[in-house]
């Protein structure tokens, strides 16, 4: 196990890298960590994975691996190289799927996965998996693009395999899992939308979104998405918690020289907010999370770090004044941020009836 440890590669929540040829002939087995964070064990004969008629063999790097070759039985049917097919420099591995039940029936959304994934969800000891449900399997190559994104490409493994989908994320991994076990994987990814959006990009919320596959392209599962609104308490909560956020971050220099009025007056807005009005508006709340944005925010009152006006001076330079922000300014800049999401026709789905959300025209290019 010392061997193994030591040349184990990085590993994913539901994607592998394959170890290295370091430990070639010392085990008949590679663990891997699941979910849970157990050891699960994967077959392996010269890097070659069995499953459903297929023959999987890649050739593993020190990170990742630069070659899956597909056979079903002595025919190659599908080869993808690192050097040949994606960027030489980056990596390249195979995504598995997690398998087990889902955690919750019913929910109230509040952005974790945790409603979806539990602890007792297990990686797959196989890299196969159907998006489509056409009963023909799938497997997904994955290379990371620089600047923490990854690719994930999804090839149908049919009498003449074809490339399926990709989809890409950003900071994050996509998890494959049939979540509703319709005999169709769906894919727990994270919407970019807002990554950089008025604030750096640690703090930029990501809301996640239950992606199926439907006419050849990723949307939104608004049957698994939609939840009950929160309950009094539960925004309440929330509420609380934005108030702790926005105070924490209004202690800056911007207050020197103010009165106690003005202070009262100016704040700044914590990304926190519009993260949980995300996480809202994705699950089908749209109307709760206006409601709860009014309330929170008095008409009386401007945030700080929103805008900024820039002026060219004469001698090339520039300079900056901070442009004070109303809660309807806000608004309107949230909703417009929010008509890049690719899956804004899935959200007017969810928000039906919600004139906030309806109205959006699409700015996605």
């Amino acid at each position: 196990m010392r061997a193994l440890a030591s040349a184990l590669a990085l590993v994913y929540v539901s994607s592998i890298w394959l170890p290295s040829d370091a430990t070639k002939g010392k085990s008949k087995s590679v663990p891997v960590l699941n979910i849970g964070h157990e050891e699960i064990e994967i077959s392996r004969s010269k890097n070659t994975i069995k499953a459903n008629g297929f023959r999987i063999v890649t050739h593993p790097q020190s990170v990742g691996i630069d070659n899956v070759w597909v056979y079903r039985g002595k025919r190659l049917i599908l080869h993808k190289s690192r050097v040949r097919d994606y960027d030489k420099d980056n990596y390249m591995w195979l995504a598995f799927p997690l398998e087990g039940k889902r955690a919750k029936a019913v929910h109230i959304f509040d952005g974790d996965e945790g409603d979806f994934i539990s602890a007792s969800t297990e990686t797959s000891v196989k890299p196969l998996l159907d998006l489509n449900g056409d009963g023909v399997l799938d497997l997904i190559v994955v290379h990371d693009v620089g600047n923490g994104g990854n690719s994930y490409s999804a090839y149908s493994l049919s009498q003449r395999p074809k490339q399926l989908v990709t989809i890409s994320a950003l900071r994050s991994d996509v998890k494959f899992f049939d979540i509703d076990h319709d005999g169709k994987c769906e894919a727990i990814a994270r919407d970019t939308s807002f990554f950089g959006w008025k604030t750096s990009n640690a703090q930029s919320p990501m809301p996640m979104a239950i992606l199926h596959l439907e006419h050849g392209k990723f949307v939104l599962a608004t049957t698994l998405m939609k939840t009950h609104a929160p309950n009094t308490r539960r925004q309440n909560q929330l509420l609380s918690t934005w108030t702790k956020y926005c105070k924490e971050e209004s202690n800056l220099p911007y207050q020197n020289g103010k009165t106690g009025q003005e202070k009262r007056k100016l704040f700044n807005l914590s990304p926190k907010v519009w993260g949980d009005l995300l996480n809202l508006v994705y699950s089908g709340n749209s109307r709760c999370a206006f409601a709860l944005l009014d309330k929170f925010w008095p008409s009386n009152t401007r945030a700080v770090n929103l805008e900024v006006d820039v002026t060219d001076l004469k001698d090339g330079s520039c300079s900056c004044k901070d442009v004070y922000t109303s809660k309807e300014k806000f608004e309107k800049m949230f909703l417009e941020q929010l008509s890049t999401s690719p899956y804004l026709n899935q959200l007017k789905v969810l928000n039906s009836g919600d004139r906030h959300i309806c109205d959006l025209r699409s700015k996605n290019k």
